[in-house]
């Protein structure tokens, strides 16, 4: 999708014509062929695995509607003779995009379905409750994932705008930016490998998963959690932070390795039963 055929529209002369014409045509014939695709993808996911992780192959489904969409678009601009350079560009890349979320949901899927579905249960949570008040950090291990710095890309636990990669506490930046509700309150947070341009080498990611944000850990493929899973989000606060001990026990101890998975598309670094005991 991303090919030569998204060189420059000619002018208004008969080669510009021309080559409106075949960028039209070849955006048409492309998207055309990865809505096929996606189509014979999804026919041939696992039914044990669409059982196990209805929701993200929901959000699938619903992206390959939208590459269905852009791929009549297209036809009808071939048809009609109509559209801009921008406008081909923009949907080829959107289109694109499109594809690799289809592949990133159906890899979450896969992951998911094979992941524990027993709830946590009260016991757990409350022994993750009292941990996290007591200083520790749910992070790590760290891994190489580039130019020999050592970060963690995935899913924590923290209480107290505690993170980790730094002893558990906050940096100093950090911690001039905590408020009162962030020194009292449980949080799940997300940690990805952050590149700036000052610097080529990576450094630590963290902030608290929002509902609406995309999780930053899943990379650039990713989802928001109302986007992977909008029945679980219900009920849940828009920034999954809590004051309340209970509310945060009441939610780890309702959910599972898989349900959590499911909900904030951690394929690696994900909360599970070993991470927690």
């Amino acid at each position: 999708i991303a090919s030569g055929r998204m060189a420059e529209f000619g002018g208004g002369g008969l080669d510009g014509r021309r080559e409106r014409r075949r960028l039209r045509e070849g955006e048409a014939r492309e998207t055309l062929a990865v809505a096929q695709e996606i189509r014979r993808v999804l026919a041939t996911v696992d039914p044990e695995v669409a059982a196990k992780a209805p929701s993200a192959i929901a959000a699938a489904v619903a992206l390959q509607r939208q590459v269905e969409e852009a791929a009549l678009a297209a036809s009808t601009a071939f048809s009609t003779q109509t559209g801009s350079a921008d406008s081909v560009r923009t949907s080829a890349s959107a289109i694109h995009g499109a594809a690799q979320r289809v592949a990133a949901a159906l890899r979450l899927a896969r992951h998911a379905a094979g992941l524990e579905e027993e709830p946590f249960g009260q016991a757990l949570a409350q022994r993750v409750a009292r941990a996290l008040r007591a200083g520790a950090v749910l992070w790590g291990p760290p891994e190489d994932l580039g130019g020999g710095v050592l970060l963690f890309e995935g899913l924590g636990l923290a209480f107290g705008g505690r993170r980790g990669g730094g002893g558990g506490a906050p940096s100093a930046g950090a911690a001039e930016e905590l408020t009162p509700k962030d020194l009292v309150s449980f949080t799940v947070d997300s940690y990805w490998a952050e590149y700036g341009s000052a610097d080529p080498r990576p450094v630590q990611g963290c902030e608290v998963v929002e509902l609406r944000a995309l999780g930053q850990h899943m990379g650039l493929d990713g989802f928001s959690p109302q986007e992977l899973a909008p029945e679980a989000c219900r009920g849940l606060p828009t920034v999954l932070q809590w004051a309340s001990e209970g509310d945060f026990v009441g939610f780890l101890a309702r959910h599972s390795e898989r349900s959590l998975s499911l909900l904030m598309g951690s394929t690696r670094g994900g909360l599970t039963r070993a991470r927690l005991e």
